[in-house]
C-alpha cells in the first residue's frame, strides 16, 4: 500500500508542476478534480492544460502563448511531455489499486528505448492504452 501512496504524492506534484493548477483550486468542484482535468484533455489537448512556467524559455523560445510555445517543441519533447502526464494520471486514479506504484513506474522507464539522433532523442513506444 505504501508504493501506491508513493505514487499518488509524486503523481500529484507532477500534475501541479504542469498544469500550475492545485488540487484546493475553484475550478475543482463536484466531480472535476486535477487527476481528471488532465487526464480528459490527455493526449490531444495537452498544451491547452499546460502552465505556461513549466517549461524553460530555453525550450520554447520567446514565446508568449502556450500555442506558440508548443509549437517551438519537438514532436519528441511533445510526446515525452504527454508521456510523464500520462504516467502521473495513471499514479494518481482515484482507487489505491488502480495506481501505478514507483516500481511500475521505473519499470515503464525502463522499457522505454531511445534512439539517438543528431543529439535528440525519441520514444519508440508508449506505455499507455
Amino acid at each position: 500500500m505504501r508504493l501506491h501512496n508513493q505514487s499518488m504524492e509524486w503523481a500529484g506534484l507532477l500534475l501541479e508542476i504542469f498544469t500550475g493548477k492545485r488540487p484546493t483550486d475553484k475550478l475543482f468542484q463536484e466531480n472535476l478534480n486535477l487527476h481528471h482535468f488532465v487526464k480528459m484533455a490527455l493526449p490531444e489537448r495537452a498544451m491547452e492544460i499546460l502552465d505556461n512556467s513549466a517549461l524553460c524559455e530555453e525550450v520554447t523560445g520567446k514565446a508568449k502563448t502556450w500555442h506558440e510555445g508548443w509549437r517551438n517543441l519537438t514532436i519528441e519533447q511533445q510526446e515525452c511531455l504527454i508521456c510523464v502526464l500520462q504516467i502521473a494520471v495513471a499514479c494518481s486514479a482515484d482507487l489505491p489499486r488502480d495506481r501505478m506504484t514507483m516500481l511500475q513506474v521505473d519499470g515503464v522507464f525502463k522499457d522505454h528505448r531511445f534512439i539517438s539522433s543528431h543529439g535528440t532523442r525519441r520514444r519508440e513506444k508508449t506505455f499507455i492504452k
